[in-house]
């Protein structure tokens, strides 16, 4: 190839000649704005998975789900305990043909999420073995201090310092885990299937147990099909709780018509810094999605979880960022669509699928 430019003469007629015809050769096309072509490369072929590491996987992915079970009993899924410190003596929510009813003569009710990391926390204590045989009932361990009995309830990390002081953790612990325990807890179970009829039934309950609260004298007027928590703290020897036999049998073990839930403990730990609304609406999920497809109106998760002189409008700004909280931090959670009343009256609804 020559390296004489074309406006120069070189001294040899045919290669000037040539030089003179450059302007008859065509400009090369700028392709830059060509589509590329496609890529007749062979595709990579994907990646066998190993059987023996695919195996592994899924062990560990089981042996990880199982120790973050947590269970809860069925009433405290059902019914919420109150979220706010509550005025009274006592408090009730109702689910269908049952009511919760917490009642305590002297000194505050329980309130927030501490009662709900309580029961957890005591039913992981059952699960593992850490009750026995006492004064006929049975005495359940949650710590041989303070700090053990916060880590077994989930509300303190490990090597954090509980903090003490008016505010601190610790005292807040203490407060709610005497409020709890000291408090009687019913669980009515009605056996009328006429909607107006519960309600006279509950009433008339109601007042009955606030009357036996005001004096305490004889045991309490409980109606059929009715169970009545007896426990009590127990500082003696440890951070332990003490259960009647009977109230041991039927909150803490699988075989029964009350069934304790099985939670997600990873699933906890995501809603911890959300409002307490959303552990309740993610326990009582738990228990509801068993049923399938279904829709659930506000107003009945209302009566279920709002405080007593709550609006349904106020209780459903509440309860649908806590439903989103729910929904982000479970995949399975069974909520499909929130679904606005019609008319405009009407309660909002829930739609409820199968896990």
């Amino acid at each position: 190839m020559s390296n004489i430019a074309p406006d120069q003469d070189s001294g040899n007629p045919y290669l000037d000649e040539w030089h003179d015809d450059w302007d008859l050769v065509p400009a090369l096309e700028d392709r830059s704005d060509w589509p590329d072509w496609p890529d007749e490369s062979e595709p990579e072929p994907e990646a066998i998975p190993d059987p023996l590491q695919q195996m592994m996987d899924e062990a560990a992915e089981a042996r990880a789900t199982r120790e973050a079970r947590v269970w809860i009993p069925t009433p405290f899924a059902c019914c919420g305990l109150p979220i706010v410190r509550p005025a009274g003596r006592i408090w009730h929510r109702r689910n269908g043909g049952d009511v919760l009813i917490v009642a305590r003569a002297n000194g505050s009710l329980p309130f927030g999420r501490l009662p709900y990391m309580l029961m957890i926390g005591l039913s992981r204590a059952i699960h593992d073995g850490a009750s026995a045989q006492c004064d006929g009932g049975r005495r359940v361990v949650l710590g041989r201090s303070w700090s053990e009995a916060m880590r077994l309830c989930r509300v303190l990390q490990p090597g954090a310092n509980p903090g003490g002081g008016k505010g601190g953790r610790l005292t807040q612990f203490q407060e709610q885990i005497e409020a709890l325990f000291g408090s009687d807890l019913f669980w009515l179970r009605s056996l009328a299937t006429d909607s107006d009829e519960r309600q006279r039934e509950f009433e008339f309950e109601v007042a009955e147990l606030e009357d036996w609260c005001s004096d305490r004298k004889g045991p309490p007027p409980l109606p059929v099909r009715s169970l009545h928590f007896k426990w009590r703290l127990d500082l003696e020897d440890g951070i332990a709780v003490w259960l009647e036999q009977e109230t041991f049998d039927l909150l803490f073990t699988h075989s029964t018509v009350w069934a304790v839930q099985t939670l997600d403990s990873r699933v906890i730990d995501r809603l911890l810094p959300h409002q307490t609304l959303a552990l309740q609406v993610y326990a009582w999920l738990v228990h509801r999605s068993q049923r399938g497809i279904d829709t659930i109106h506000t107003g009945a998760l209302c009566g279920q979880f709002g405080t007593n002189t709550e609006s349904v409008a106020n209780f459903a700004r509440k309860l649908k960022p806590a439903l989103t909280a729910v929904r982000d931090a479970w995949a399975g959670c069974p909520v499909l669509d929130w679904q606005k009343g019609v008319p405009k009256r009407c309660h909002a609804r829930i739609r409820l699928g199968e896990r």
